[in-house]
């Protein structure tokens, strides 16, 4: 991927980041919220997809070696906070009763401490599929077609709840249910790697409806911004239908961005790919930063405007995230000899 090519991606990765943060930062929230965890979902599969397609060799120790560095500073760090928040609050030990107990899950747990939380999980498990996707993206393209097509349907078969449930009855945050969506992306970016390099008319295709995707994007975010949960919507935002019709509507609109060339600066894109970078840190810690800001500002100021405290935790989310991808980067230069 050129950096002219990642240049729309990462604009589209920053408007995602805060439509999440405006959807958690709102007292009323809007609907728009899940919608953007879609977008992120079916992104992060594409990725990895054009990371296939640029590596004719796969070293998978090293892979897991560099998202280990990567990922696990900001997950303990995320985890910190929300144990931080709780502890302030005198409830540290999760109010569960026995009989919850028993049913007792890993994003259950890190739902209690930090909500954002429970997509770290899902990446996890996204990753273990990492190696077996890269071995069927190297086969023949029919045959790995049909197996990624044959994982899709199965995912997303196991991962379909009754529309109208609230949080779609549990597998709305479920890390194996939500495996499709990474799926597909990875799926989709094999079909529009072969399409563009093979075929000028499908380029010219992404290239002009792009703006109109984009057009119906900010559109779609617009009418469900203002569609409350719960009431019009029916919490049909978190239902297996509304992820899979926003999730193919993102598999069309992400790759027509991954081929789009768009003329800037050098100044403007070095700063939207710093910006880039501040999402996914942003995106874990922003909601225990929120509650801590809450209750700080209450208690050294008395009670303020909420949109104080808004200001105040996207400010420090900002802060800590730009500090933890420091040190992200002071371990991979540790790592690779740079720093002896």
């Amino acid at each position: 991927m050129t950096k002219q090519r990642a240049f729309l991606l990462d604009l589209f990765r920053i408007i995602l980041c805060i439509g999440v943060v405006v959807y958690h930062y709102t007292p009323d929230r809007p609907s728009s919220g899940p919608f953007m965890v879609n977008g992120f979902l079916v992104m992060s599969g594409f990725l990895v997809g054009i990371m296939f397609r640029s590596r004719p060799v796969f070293d998978v120790p090293r892979f897991y070696s560099n998202k280990a560095k990567r990922l696990l500073p900001m997950f303990f760090a995320a985890l910190l906070l929300g144990v931080v928040w709780k502890l302030y609050l005198n409830e540290i030990v999760p109010p569960w009763k026995i009989s919850e107990w028993g049913n007792f899950s890993l994003v259950k747990w890190l739902m209690y401490y930090n909500t954002p939380l429970w997509y770290m999980g899902v990446e996890f498990v996204m990753l273990l599929l990492v190696p077996v996707l890269y071995c069927l993206s190297r086969t023949k393209w029919g045959v790995s077609f049909v197996a990624l097509a044959s994982i899709l349907i199965t995912c997303s078969l196991f991962s379909k709840v009754p529309d109208n449930s609230p949080f779609g009855e549990g597998l709305y945050f479920s890390p194996v249910a939500r495996c499709w969506q990474f799926v597909l992306g990875v799926l989709v970016a094999g079909m529009c790697d072969r399409m563009y390099k093979w075929n000028v008319t499908c380029r010219t295709v992404f290239k002009s409806i792009t703006y109109c995707l984009l057009a119906v994007f900010i559109a779609l975010g617009g009418v469900l911004a203002v569609v409350k949960q719960g009431s019009t919507l029916n919490y049909w935002n978190y239902s297996f239908s509304f992820d899979l019709l926003t999730s193919a509507f993102f598999a069309v609109l992400i790759p027509c961005l991954y081929v789009s060339v768009v003329e800037v600066s050098q100044i403007w894109r070095k700063l939207v790919e710093i910006l880039s970078g501040l999402t996914y840190p942003v995106f874990l810690i922003h909601v225990p930063l929120l509650a801590i800001s809450v209750h700080g500002i209450g208690f050294c100021f008395g009670q303020l405007p909420y949109w104080v405290s808004a200001i105040t935790a996207s400010v420090l989310s900002i802060a800590a995230s730009l500090v933890m991808l420091k040190v992200e980067s002071w371990c991979m230069k540790r790592h690779s000899g740079k720093i002896q």
